[in-house]
């Protein structure tokens, strides 16, 4: 009777745990695929710590040495255009968290309304 009670015991505590492994494998894969970097025409995302306002965002990506082109949908994503290969160990160094190729990872990186997009092109 004990060794039934055992086996269930383990299976009970490692059934547990595979919730939480799965969410860190998945994030560790999302994480990987993310930090993929400049698209072949130099355009960046970069996603910065939630926090960071666009403002705030725009002065670390002109102190990395880029050049803000658009906003995305959350105030910690700027997309900019970096010629240097060391753009971005220096915009990592300003804190962001990924750098992504914007047309590719663009879902989140698109804003929400076009009327409040601060580099809106006029027609």
């Amino acid at each position: 009777m004990k060794q039934g009670q055992e086996r269930v015991r383990r299976r009970i505590r490692l059934s547990s745990f595979l919730p939480a492994l799965l969410i860190t494998l998945f994030s560790a894969a999302l994480a990987g695929a993310a930090s993929v970097g400049a698209s072949e025409n130099g355009k960046v995302g970069i996603i910065f710590p939630p926090g960071v306002s666009s403002e705030e965002g725009l002065r670390r990506v002109i102190a990395a040495g880029g050049l803000p082109i658009d906003v995305g949908a959350f105030d910690n994503i700027v997309i900019a255009w970096a010629e240097s290969p060391a753009f971005q160990t220096l915009i990592k160094n300003e804190g962001a968290w990924f750098i992504v190729d914007p047309d590719g990872f663009g879902g989140c990186l698109r804003p929400l309304f076009a009327e409040n997009y601060p580099f809106r092109r006029e027609a």
